[in-house]
């Protein structure tokens, strides 16, 4: 194939802005990096810088540092065959070789193609730092002479040495075919940078001893200059980067500087507003041509397409990830206590101040939360179960205090106040003294009755004369206390009978033809105490004795001396005469140990 030789052109002023220095991000994490190659990924949104020294920088148009790599080697320019792919093409100037290197495993792929015997057919010179090979980018076919190829396009390689292009096919991973030279025609040499981009159709070329740009059309046709730019400033060009909007027509533009020029001190200069004309074709077939298909080699990108959350303008809209469909919901954590409120955002990344999840019931106290300790009674549902705690003890009544019934939260036991009678004589029956307690059990000398009569005198099991209630439970009510029935008196019955030591216990005696005697005590229990074993037409007398509670019986020449207090006899005599005074006493004396 016969080179093209195109005429020389004056130079064109630059059409786009002034240069910003977007450096500084680089070199906070590497202050010696040299740029030396650059490349606009357009599925990634983002730039790829790289250096002379073998490191690798992805940044964002602010200069902002989105990953770095240590790829190793004299790198001098970069490209990638599918932007979509993580595979990026390096070329390396010590070697005069191309080679693949994935981003994600971070190793090269095996893909190398040498270019040193070639180099040296040529007579070109290769090796560091002797104006060996600089500039690398891919161009597909559509945009070249050169047919249908293996790999669907072909490297377009810049050397130093004689500023030309040259252009190889690969044919394997490691084998190629060369196609063709492709020599400046202002007599440029030190060709430092390429960069193609198919949405224009331009091959753009840096000449970093020149300070010149060239901008070239490819197509099938061949390869035609249309202008040289004057790229003012004392910097040391070593690659270029478009990023081209063919919906405002204009492009943004990245140089980078490998500081040669500049005692060493590298920069990567960003330009923004440079004019351009997109192909009013529709490469990727999507229905979208490249005027307004921001990506015109993925037919799934168009202005048309849904936008996803994948890190890709979708819909070419001119922001990444904005209005995804696929965007999860984020709710607003204002108190930051890790539970959101109702508040939401569709966003592909979660905001600041934002969760996953709208469980939290009080977004303004970080207290209140799913799990949260909850006081009771404050009014605030700090657990956010619906309510505050009002039913500590979980009994089904809220507490009083918080304007329930429960007088003892503490007890799921009991949630009502009982009354309890004092019983202060301890026999199990209570007196009409009450006492009001929030508890299932009695206090200490409380009963739950109040059917004690004379709380002062335990009495239980003994029948009351005249209150009308069977006291003893046999029955009947206000019958006559039996020692068979009921036993001696509980509390009479501890009492000791002897002189001095009583009081009006015993209230009153009556004898009965029986042979019975009864004896009604202080708090109206009446007992009825056999005392002589057979009836008789006389009824007993009953004698006091002063200052005691001994009692003599006397029916005819009976007689016998009981004990008040449990009708135990203590003994008997047979009278003689009728009973006088100083017998009884001489009896008593004899009988007691008086």
């Amino acid at each position: 194939m016969a080179l093209l030789v195109q005429p020389a052109l004056a130079y064109n002023s630059w059409p786009g802005s002034s240069a910003t220095d977007i450096t500084a991000g680089i070199n906070a994490v590497y202050s010696g990096f040299e740029p030396s190659g650059a490349f606009w990924n357009s599925d990634r949104g983002t730039y790829f810088v790289n250096g002379d020294d073998g490191d690798l920088f992805e940044i964002s148009s602010t200069g902002a540092v989105l990953g770095n790599w240590w790829v190793t080697g004299n790198l001098e320019g970069m490209t990638f065959i599918d932007s979509s792919s993580s595979v990026a093409y390096f070329l390396d100037e010590n070697t005069s070789t191309i080679f693949g290197y994935d981003l994600v495993t971070r190793t090269k792929t095996g893909e190398l193609w040498n270019f040193y015997g070639h180099d040296e057919a040529l007579g070109l010179l290769n090796g560091d730092d002797n104006n060996g090979v600089e500039g690398l980018t891919w161009v597909p076919d559509g945009f070249h002479p050169f047919g249908t190829t293996t790999m669907g396009g072909v490297f377009a390689v810049a050397y130093q040495h004689d500023g030309d292009i040259y252009f190889y096919e690969p044919k394997t991973a490691t084998t190629y075919d060369f196609l063709y030279e492709l020599h400046t025609s202002n007599g440029f040499t030190d060709n430092a940078g390429l960069d193609f981009d198919q949405s224009t159709g331009k091959m753009f070329a840096v000449y970093d001893g020149s300070d010149a740009m060239e901008e070239w059309t490819c197509s099938t046709s061949g390869f035609t200059l249309n202008k040289t730019y004057n790229l003012s400033g004392s910097y040391a060009q070593e690659g270029i980067a478009f990023r081209n909007n063919c919906s405002t027509g204009l492009a943004e533009v990245l140089i980078a500087d490998d500081g040669h020029n500049t005692n060493g001190i590298g920069h990567v200069y960003l330009y923004q507003n440079f004019p351009i004309t997109c192909l009013t074709i529709d490469v990727d077939r999507d229905g979208y041509d490249s005027t307004v298909d921001c990506n015109d080699s993925i037919a799934a990108i168009n202005p048309g397409t849904t936008e996803m959350c994948d890190g890709v303008d979708n819909d070419c809209d001119g922001v990444i990830d904005t209005d995804a469909v696929n965007a999860p919901v984020w709710y607003q954590d204002y108190d930051a206590d890790g539970y959101g409120s109702a508040v939401s955002v569709a966003a592909c990344t979660m905001p600041t101040n934002y969760v996953s999840n709208n469980l939290d019931c009080n977004d303004t106290n970080p207290a209140a939360y799913p799990g949260a300790y909850e006081f009771a009674y404050d009014g605030v549902d700090q657990d956010c179960n619906g309510s505050d705690l009002t039913d500590v003890d979980g009994d089904g009544y809220s507490d009083i205090y918080a304007g329930g019934t429960d007088c003892d939260d503490y007890d799921p036991s009991v949630h009502d106040w009982f009354i309890y009678y004092f019983d202060r004589d301890g026999d199990g029956l209570g007196s009409d003294i009450t006492n009001r307690v929030c508890s299932i059990t009695p206090p200490v000398d409380h009963v739950t009755n109040s059917d004690d009569t004379n709380d002062l005198i335990p009495n239980a099991g003994i029948e009351i004369r005249g209150d009308l209630v069977d006291n003893d439970g046999d029955g009947r009510r206000d019958e006559y206390n039996t020692l068979t029935e009921n036993g001696v008196h509980p509390y009479f019955s501890t009492l000791d009978p002897m002189p001095y030591s009583i009081g009006d216990e015993i209230l009153s005696t009556a004898g009965f033809f029986s042979g019975e005697i009864s004896v009604s005590y202080e708090d109206n229990s009446v007992y009825r105490y056999q005392i002589f074993s057979t009836a008789s037409a006389t009824r007993p007398r009953i004698l006091p004795i002063n200052n005691s509670a001994y009692l003599v019986v006397v029916r005819n020449s009976d007689a016998a001396l009981v004990n008040g207090y449990t009708g135990g006899i203590m003994s008997t005599r047979i009278l003689k005469s009728r009973i006088t005074e100083q017998i009884m006493v001489d009896w008593l004396v004899a009988t007691l140990g008086l």
